[in-house]
């Protein structure tokens, strides 16, 4: 049992459940003063970690087993008890003790206990198949005594408890072949996969069974596919720029989660490329727009509307995190690229203002950059705002610069769209057009030159006479609005459940 609990521990983190990595004689019950850490353990470890697991195993877990072995039933709030808790908790149960009737933890005398006929008036002896099943299989062991088998907290693990595995071989089969498709991989990555789908993916099964559509978000999509459903979709949000082509456990996961779904939602218009590279079918992909609740917004827009502004000095407001130097690159917004063309346009002896958001891991950088760059007094910084703040500066500002890295929509400009705001960010504009079936009206920009262009074009028309604004507006009503999402939702949602 004490093995079985350790590898429930293990599979929890996704680690491999398998016994071989323990020595021979980490079970050895040595003295109850005898485990003592090496010297050379002081400092932590994994040897410290064994040591202490140890230890608790020799002090906690096998004298209570020691107990339960020699009395044939559960002595006080018993190990069962505990692994019912848990199986419950795992399942958002509630797992207090006042489920139990009061009398639900007194042991009985075994003297006067008669065994059911056929049956040894002793309590059966664990066998090393039982222990090597996981915590809450259904080859857990129990006592025979039937008022003992029959006591409430072994009726209520045996209700919540797992039951039969009805899609162990199906699960068995798909991972065979998920196994030797991959064979080349990395040999720690299959055993990974193996692990996942054998100790953490078979404990959905009985749940999945009961749903007509199954949504997995990011690389979940894995679970019910090896697990047999076929009524599942995929929803990306960034998961399909490097990860699919990963030789790796999650490049597994991925890869096969996609590949074999009903339908995959597509959040992200520059991950087009990706979508072609694993030939998903595109009558199984739906492009998506990101959700968004457009309903406030155009409340907020209709009700905080600031009439265009008859000022001398042009206002950029860039709310987008300061992360263009530090690692990961995939998070990197490119902000220095606009501080710097800020800087070229300056010496034109324009006269305009930026705001910046202090938020972001290279802040200090960029406030290092303003002041190489010479341009601290065209810059204001304030902290971070909430929802409604924010959209009262987009509202006031001229316009909204967001990143420069990915050429791709973001949060920042189709909110300020849905406001009628004009927009400076990275977009490839063929992409975006096939994606939401026509390309947003941004001021796309990708590098210092691109960037600096379009300030000037921003300052040669401060109060947006060419309308910029009003057409980012209708273009998010028509290409981005809820009813739009919800439709193309609901769209694969009915043919999922009409197959």
């Amino acid at each position: 049992m004490a093995v079985a609990i350790w590898r429930n521990q293990r599979r929890s983190r996704g680690l491999p459940r398998f016994g071989f990595e323990f020595p021979a004689d980490v079970f050895t019950i040595p003295g109850r003063d005898a485990v003592m850490p090496a010297a050379s353990e002081s400092n932590g470890g994994p040897s410290r970690l064994v040591s202490m697991y140890r230890s608790l195993l020799t002090k906690y877990v096998f004298d209570h087993l020691r107990r339960e072995a020699e009395t044939g039933v559960v002595a006080g709030p018993s190990l069962a008890v505990v692994i019912w808790r848990s199986q419950r908790r795992s399942r958002g149960l509630p797992r207090f003790g006042f489920e139990f009737p009061a009398d639900a933890f007194t042991i009985p005398d075994l003297d006067t206990v008669e065994p059911a006929a056929g049956e040894s008036a002793a309590a059966d002896v664990v066998s090393s198949d039982a222990i090597s099943s996981d915590v809450g299989s259904s080859g857990a062991p129990v006592v025979t005594h039937p008022d003992i088998a029959d006591r409430p907290e072994f009726r209520y693990f045996e209700k919540y408890g797992k039951g039969e595995d009805r899609r162990a071989s199906q699960r068995a089969a798909l991972l065979g072949d998920l196994l030797r498709q991959f064979a080349d991989y990395p040999a720690e990555a299959l055993v990974s996969v193996d692990a996942f789908a054998s100790a953490i993916a078979n404990e959905f099964a009985d749940v999945l069974e009961q749903y007509d559509v199954i949504q997995g978000y990011s690389i979940d999509g894995f679970i019910p596919f090896i697990n047999g459903f076929k009524n599942y979709a995929c929803y990306e949000h960034g998961t399909l720029r490097d990860m699919p082509f990963e030789k790796s456990y999650n490049g597994i996961l991925c890869s096969a989660a996609y590949k074999n779904a009903a339908f995959s939602f597509v959040t992200n218009s520059d991950v087009l490329p990706s979508v072609k590279r694993l030939e998903l079918k595109r009558e199984r992909t739906v492009y998506l727009p990101h959700a968004f609740d457009d309903e406030k917004i155009s409340n907020f827009w209709a009700e905080h509307r600031i009439s265009k502004r008859d000022s001398n000095v042009t206002t950029f407001f860039s709310p987008t995190r300061h992360h263009w130097r530090a690692a990961p690159v995939s998070m990197q917004k490119g902000n220095d690229l606009f501080l710097r063309a800020v800087a070229q346009v300056a010496q034109t002896d324009r006269d305009f203002r930026i705001i910046l958001v202090e938020w972001g891991v290279d802040v200090h950088r960029s406030k290092e950059l303003i002041q190489k760059l010479r341009i601290e007094d065209m810059v204001s910084w304030i902290p971070s705002l909430n929802k409604a703040e924010l959209r009262q500066l987009y509202c006031s500002s001229e316009v909204v610069v967001d990143q420069f890295r990915i050429p791709a929509m973001g949060g920042v400009t189709f909110e300020a769209m849905a406001l009628g705001r004009r927009v400076i960010t990275n977009l490839d504009e063929t992409q975006s057009a096939e994606f939401f079936g026509a390309a947003p009206p941004c001021l796309v920009a990708d590098s210092i030159e691109s960037c600096a262009a379009r300030i000037f074009e921003i300052l040669a028309d401060p109060l947006d006479d060419n309308g910029r604004g009003d057409a980012a507006r209708r273009w998010f009503e028509k290409c981005h609005s809820a009813q739009r999402v919800v439709a193309l939702q609901l769209a694969a949602y009915r043919e999922i459940c009409a197959a």
